[in-house]
This record gives structure tokens, sequence and C-alpha cells, in this order.
């Protein structure tokens, strides 16, 4: 191992693991303080000028003093542009050098003293010189005794000469001089280390506290950006969630008048539209909540993406004539790992979003494999996306287009949503131009992801027929009173038999006062007194044979989620929408 790269491996191993910039400060400590020390050689040459120039003659000294006047010099000077952190950052193995052989170099030259002068001094004068020469040594210490590999190479050289000048004078004293300058040169050095280990903890604390500070001013623009985002959430959900509601509040208000069978039908569509818009916008806040605490597990399977894209187009395609819009899907044949749902919903937003913002022209779903990807895009001849909103976008609550005509159709979490999925699932979200204008949002899947397309992938799988639910025993558990009479409705207008219960008691003794056995179970995971959905659905069962049962939860906590997650049963996330409750009531009677 050469001088240099041990002297950079000292270095390094002074500060473990730290990175160039610790090793680069390191450096530049030593550096410094040996520049602003090398002015301490005009008093070692004031300290030996009276004891050694009249004895060994002032040509003599003069010129030793000179040249280690002059080495110094010279090395304040060369590594001065290393006093730039940039310049030293740039080349450390260089400065590494550089202060290793000028620091050595200057050195040799000082401790050249001993063996120049004291052949012609008096053992008195050589006693003096000895001792200047340890003070000196010891002194260097403060200058480059953060690097402990130099420092100890400094002390041999010094104390090498000592005692060489020493055993040269054949003093009867020899050993009683020698071997202590021998244990002082092992103990300076032996200091010099645990020296290095004190620099190398203070800037290693440095470094810590730096990067502490850096940590807390992360948290607080962090803390900034969520203040802003609350201040822009506030802004725009007191508007877009006050209009559906104050709309019901008229809405029902009208239904307590007496009106026609028209009047009344046409105020329950208004209803159930105000309900479907809140409905919407919570359940777009849910959605993130749910991302934000990782309550979202992508359940991944091989999927064919052509029946995905097709039943897309289906469901778009008509709403996309109602604005005048030509809804267009491209053929693409590929399958991939991936969840279908979380894929479906990525899609959705997307084109919700495409379809909203265009008001003339079309929008494109469509695919293109290439070599390292399988891209889908969704593509509309809107307005487009201005550069400096492209990763705006991505942002809660932000819609870039500013129009007031869009707020009642959002929040602004759409593409909000869209990025989580895309990072849960390992993709990429892109936005570019369009060719014809407009905006091209692209969903770059990695080519790893990709998979041969299963047989059975061209299926088409058809809705069942309505299944009646006269008479079909159900038992609903729900703490929340507010929610029973609105259950009872529903049920009762499907037919069912309905029980509507708070607590397990409470439902069997419906049960019994009616002489019902019920044919399925529906209840809430969190009830009153502690007890669980999965406690009632296990009582019931007890009691009744194997119930068909689900959950039907607003459960946010992520060790209820994850627990719901692993369970037997359906969870059905509140607030559930009829068609979707109806279907699961339809399987439970069919499977019986």
């Amino acid at each position: 191992m050469s001088n240099a790269t041990s002297l950079s491996a000292a270095g390094a191993g002074a500060l473990p693991g730290r990175d160039v910039r610790s090793r680069a400060h390191a450096l530049r400590f030593v550096i410094e303080q040996a520049r602003r020390n090398s002015i301490a050689v005009l008093i070692v040459v004031a300290s030996f000028a009276p004891i050694v120039g009249p004895i060994v003659g002032w040509w003599r000294f003069g010129l030793w003093a000179v040249l280690l006047v002059a080495v110094y010099a010279v090395r304040v000077v060369i590594l001065a542009p290393a006093m730039r952190m940039e310049v030293l950052a740039a080349d450390i193995g260089r400065w590494t050098r550089i202060l290793f052989g000028s620091t050595m170099l200057a050195g040799i030259v000082g401790a050249s003293a001993s063996l120049l002068f004291f052949p012609l001094l008096p053992p008195l004068e050589q006693v003096l010189v000895t001792m200047i020469l340890c003070c000196w040594v010891t002194g260097a210490m403060s200058s480059v005794g953060a690097y402990p590999l130099l420092y100890s190479c400094y002390v041999s050289v010094f104390i090498g000469q000592l005692i060489a000048a020493w055993l040269l004078t054949n003093t009867p004293h020899m050993a009683s001089i020698t071997i202590p300058l021998f244990g002082y040169g092992l103990i300076t050095a032996a200091f010099g280390r645990t020296f290095a280990r004190q620099i190398a903890v203070g800037l290693r604390i440095r470094f810590e506290n730096e990067e502490l500070i850096q940590e807390l001013d992360a948290a607080r623009r962090a803390a900034d950006a969520a203040n802003l985002a609350k201040s822009r959430f506030l802004a725009v959900a007191s508007h877009d969630l006050r209009q559906p509601l104050h709309a019901l509040t008229i809405l029902s208000g009208l239904l307590c008048r007496p009106a026609s069978a028209e009047r009344t039908g046409e105020v329950a569509q208004q209803i159930v539209r105000s309900v479907g818009s809140l409905e919407k916008l919570f359940s777009s806040l849910l959605d993130l909540s749910r991302l934000d605490v990782g309550a979202v597990r992508p359940e991944l399977r091989t999927v064919s993406l052509r029946p995905i894209l097709e039943q897309l187009g289906t469901e778009y395609g008509p709403r996309a004539r109602v604005k005048g819009l030509n809804f267009e899907v491209g053929h693409c044949e590929a399958a991939l790992v991936t969840d279908p749902v979380l894929l479906e919903r990525i899609l959705r937003n997307l084109i919700d979003n495409a379809i909203k913002y265009t008001e003339r022209g079309r929008v494109e779903l469509g695919c293109e494999r290439l070599p390292d990807a399988l891209v889908i895009s969704v593509t509309d001849t809107g307005p487009g996306i201005r550069p400096e909103d492209r990763d705006a976008v991505f942002e809660e609550f932000y819609q870039a287009s500013g129009e007031r005509q869009y707020r009642e159709q959002g929040l602004g979490l759409g593409l909000a949503i869209v990025k989580r999925l895309t990072g849960l699932l390992g993709y990429r979200i892109e936005i570019v131009p369009a060719p014809a204008g407009g905006s091209m949002l692209s969903l770059v899947i990695p080519a790893d992801l990709l998979r041969a397309i299963p047989e059975e992938s061209g299926a088409v799988l058809q809705d069942s027929p309505n299944v009646s639910l006269e008479r079909f025993a159900i038992v609903y558990l729900d703490d929340d009173v507010q929610v029973h009479a609105a259950m009872r409705l529903l049920l009762q207008e499907w037919g069912c038999d309905a029980v509507i219960a708070a607590t397990l008691d409470e439902a069997r003794t419906q049960l019994r006062e009616r002489a019902l056995r019920p044919e399925a179970v529906l209840t809430d995971y969190s009830l009153s007194a502690g007890v669980t959905g999965f406690d009632v659905i296990d009582a019931l069962r007890a009691q009744y044979g194997a119930l068909p049962a689900a959950i039907i939860t607003g459960e946010t906590d992520p060790i209820s989620r994850e627990q719901l997650r692993n369970s037997e049963y359906p969870v059905l996330l509140k607030p559930v929408q009829a068609d979707e409750l109806r279907k699961l009531l339809e399987l439970f009677r069919t499977i019986g």
C-alpha cells in the first residue's frame, strides 16, 4: 500500500461509513491547521539561533534555517487551493498525496537539525536541541494529528533522527537517553491516534447534526405542504361537498310536501344524482386515505389486457358520445402480472379525466409494445396540460384547468390516486402533449411484468339474471341507528324479511318473536361493547348452521383492515352501492 493510499484509508477509517464529503472535510481541517501552524517554524528558528548559531557557525545555521522556512513557505503556497472545498473534493487523492509529501519533506528538513548540529554541540546544547525538537513534534499533533498514519510517520522522522544523532555521540548515557526517546515517540504517536479519533467524532457529530437539520427541514417542508394541501382541500371541499348536501336538503324538503307521482319521481331522480355525486367525492377521499396508510395491497395474477380494454370501451363509449366525442379503443394483445381491479381503477380515472376535460374531438385508449415496456395510453383532444402543471396535477385537490365548470365533477383526486396506484403496482405514469393537441397520459409497464396470453383470456363473463330476494331472511347488525331506517327500507323494497338490530341479543329477540330462521348475515365490523362482526357471525352460525355472511364496514384502522383482508367473508366498504349489495345477496341466495 502506498503512503498516499494508506493516508486516504486512514482518513476514511477515522470517519467510518462517511462519504467523500466527510473525508474532504477531514482533509481540509488538516490542511487548514498545517498552513496556519506553519508560522510556528519562525519560533523554532528563533529558539535554535542563540543555542546553535554561535557554536556551529552562523552560515551553517543560516543555510538550515533558510531551507526550513522555504520548505514551509512552499508548502503553504501549494496547499492554498485546497482551502476551497469544491477544489479539494474534486480530487481528494491528489491533495492527500500533496499533503503527505510536503509534510514529510518539512519534517525531514526540520528534524535534520539533530544530525547536522549534534557533532559540533556540547552535551548541554545537545539536550536543549533534543527538547526543542520533541516539543516541535508534539505541537505538530494539532496540525496533522487528525491523520494517524501521517502523524506516525512524522514522529518517526523526528525521533528516528534524534536517536541516530545520540547514537553517533558515543555518550556513556546513550541508553538512558535513546530508550526514553523511543518510548516518547511511541506515546506521542498513540496520543496522535486518540486525537484523530476525537476529530473523527467531532466531524461525525457535525455531519449527523447537518443530516438531522436536513431531515427536520424536509419534515418542515412536508408539514408545510400538508398544510397547503389541507387549505386547498378546505377551499375546494367547502364548495364541492356542500353543493350536493345543499341540493339534498332542498330535495328532501320537497318530498315532505304533497306532489304528483311525476313530480315525486323527478325529485327522487335528483336525489339519486346528488347522492351519487356525494358518494363519489367521499369514495375518492377514502381511497386516497387507504392508499396513504398502506391499507391497499395488490392481488397479483396474470390477466389478458384485451378484455379489460374492451370492457372499458363498452362502458365509456356511450358516455363519450353524449358529449359528442369519439371514443376509440386500440387493439391490444398482451398479458401481464397485475391486480386487474387496481389496473382498471387507474384506467378509469384516466378516461374519466380525459372525457371530463375534452369538449370536442376524441378520446383514445390504446397500447403499444416497446422492447422494454408495454405502454397503455389515454389520449384526448382537450386543452392539454401545461408543462409547469405536469407534476402538480398528481397532487391532491389540484385541478390544472382551474375552470369552475369542472369543479362539480370531483375534488381533483383522480390523478393523485393514479400516482399512488401506479407506484403500488410498479408502473410509471408519464404526461406528454398529444400529437393532435390535448394530452397523452401513458402508463409504462416494465417488460418483466409481461406474460404469455392465457388461453382463457378471450372468455366473456355474462352477468347472471336477477335472482328474486322475496322472503329472503336477512339479519343486519349495525350500532349506528341512523343506518337502520335506510337499510330496512332498501331490504323491504327487495321483498326481504329483514331483521335490523344494533346488538346480537336484539337480533336474536327479533328472530324469536317473528319465528324466522336467518338465511344470510350482514354485519358491521366494529359493534358496541367491543363486539366484532366476526363474533356475530360465529354466534349465529353456531345457532343456525353455516350461514352465508359478509362484513359491511367503514374501518380505516390498519390492524382491523388486515384482519378483514385475511378473513373468509366478503367485505363491502361503506358507502355501499345498492346494486353492489343486491348482487351479493343474490349470490348468497343462489348458493344457499
